[in-house]
């Protein structure tokens, strides 16, 4: 009995004839990779929509950071500007104090 490689397999003729299994397999499995196929690129849509929207959250996140930056050291500014000559009130109101 032939191996099923060195089987000769029948010429098709022009009319289609019924489907054998090994058609129906093939068939089968392309159908399978058509549905996976239509699922990657639903996943791929989504990821890109996803994607998007991470931007978008982090530029705003970025503006908001920028804008904290600028409020401490803004903050920092004014502190320095009202520490000094609080510190030295205070020194000369001590001294004249303890200088009694």
């Amino acid at each position: 009995m032939p191996n099923p490689e060195e089987r000769e397999l029948p010429e098709r003729s022009g009319s289609p004839g019924p489907t054998t299994t090994p058609d129906t397999l093939v068939l089968q499995t392309l159908m399978d990779v058509e549905r996976a196929l239509g699922r990657l690129e639903s996943s791929v849509a989504e990821l890109e929509r996803s994607i998007a929207q991470h931007s978008k959250d982090l530029n705003g996140l970025g503006k908001v950071v920028h804008t904290a930056d600028n409020i401490i050291r803004i903050s920092l500014g004014v502190i320095a500007a009202i520490a000094g000559p609080v510190l030295l009130y205070l020194y000369r109101h001590v001294t004249l104090v303890f200088s009694k």
